[in-house]
């Protein structure tokens, strides 16, 4: 018992369905079942937070039909367009502010840039 006594227990719920595809997934992905799994996907978070931030954003944004009110955007994924006859380049991350052009969000959303709110 010496190595539960060093560990905790993380937990969640989830729909059937996607428990049963995160099986699937696991087992077809690595031979593995649902713990080891999951073991595997938090370590990997606890070790490498920001590239795991970066994966499940890009991976898990769904572009809205309309762009969510807010004064402050973060940029999910780099973006590089035409605007105003000048090319602009968003790393991600890059925060658009409403302070300096009120409408700018909403050109970028138009032109295609993937943006969530930042407030």
């Amino acid at each position: 018992m010496g190595g539960l006594s060093n560990s905790a227990v993380l937990s969640g719920r989830v729909g059937r369905q996607t428990a049963d595809a995160f099986d699937r997934l696991a087992w077809s992905q690595w031979r593995t079942a649902r713990s080891d799994a999951l073991r595997r996907l938090v370590e990997t978070f606890v070790r490498h937070p920001e590239k795991m931030v970066e994966m499940i954003e890009l991976l898990g944004y769904q572009r809205p039909a309309r762009l969510a009110k807010s004064m402050r955007y973060r940029v999910i994924t780099g973006w590089t367009g035409m605007l105003d006859g000048s090319e602009l380049k968003l790393s991600r991350g890059s925060i658009i502010d409403r302070l300096v052009d009120v409408w700018l969000p909403e050109r970028l959303f138009a032109l295609g840039a993937a943006l969530v709110p930042a407030d």
